[in-house]
């Protein structure tokens, strides 16, 4: 029997694997020529990211549960970064950008979020979030691990 944190373990490792492999198939749409070989630059990239996410994963295993830590790799900056490796080892710069941009949008709003919660906070005995996406901050369960 399976037991259930094994099925979200494999939904999610199901999930990141076929977002990844999706990409791959609409930039080869888009772009079908042939891809040169990989540079020594997207090399030093795509390793430095894959040893960051690494890191990364080891580091939160000591402070979550598998399915907190599953869950969070669903995050958007986490799939891109994914995303990202996968465009640097086989040389599809589309991939790369699309995964930058999708994380600088998402930051460029939490930035705002922060920012204008800090300058409602000092004007206002109830602190607003103008867009929203950094209201996890002061969730009680959000870990800080």
């Amino acid at each position: 029997m399976i037991s259930q944190v094994n099925l979200h373990l494999l939904g999610v490792l199901i999930s990141l694997v076929s977002v990844v492999f999706c990409s791959g198939l609409v930039n080869d749409y888009l772009s079908p020529d042939s891809l040169p070989q990989m540079s020594n630059a997207s090399s030093f990239w795509a390793s430095l990211l894959g040893f960051y996410l690494i890191f990364m994963l080891t580091i939160r295993s000591f402070s979550m549960d598998v399915i907190r830590l599953m869950y969070e790799m669903l995050w958007a900056c986490n799939v891109a970064m994914l995303i990202a490796i996968y465009g640097f080892m086989t040389n599809r710069p589309r991939l790369v950008s699309a995964a930058t941009m999708s994380v600088s949008i998402d930051q460029v709003m939490w930035y705002v979020d922060v920012v204008g919660f800090i300058l409602s906070r000092m004007v206002s005995s109830k602190p607003v979030w103008i867009v929203g996406v950094a209201k996890y901050l002061v969730w009680p369960e959000t870990s800080w691990g």
